[in-house]
């Protein structure tokens, strides 16, 4: 008789192992570093299998009410990630700089002037301050 856990039971234990020692990790990680951490492990998955002609991607988004509009309406700017990763940020783990991409207009906003579009990858983008961010 086998004493070995399935391979279902041994896996789920694995995971909450992992999760145990990953998340106090997570949790000790300045706002800007885990936002890097996150985006960079979120670029390198699908939310499902895409369809033949379709794309999906998954990438941090900043939650917030779109402006002029009454009601429960939101807008949902990509967290871009910054260029260059760790150099000249704002310092405090804020989005400060928010603009939107050149290439597919997705609304942005990023720790960094100089940031990359983390839905269709363009790296060439500008951001400005936001009012009332400094």
């Amino acid at each position: 008789m086998r004493d070995d856990l399935p391979l279902g039971e041994l896996r789920d234990a694995v995971a909450r192992i992992t999760v145990e020692r990953l998340l106090p990790e997570l949790l000790a990680l300045p706002d800007d570093r885990l936002r890097d951490v996150l985006g960079a492990v979120l670029s390198h998955r699908l939310p499902y299998p895409p369809a033949p002609g379709t794309e999906s991607r998954l990438f941090l988004a900043v939650r917030g009410p779109a402006p002029g509009r009454r009601g429960p309406a939101w807008r949902h700017p990509a967290v871009a990630a910054a260029l260059p990763r760790l150099g000249t940020r704002d310092g405090r783990g804020r989005l400060a700089y928010e603009g939107r991409c050149a290439a597919c207009g997705t609304p942005l906003r990023a720790d960094t002037a100089h940031a990359a579009c983390p839905v269709c990858g363009v790296t060439a983008t500008d951001l400005t301050v936001r009012p009332g961010s400094r």
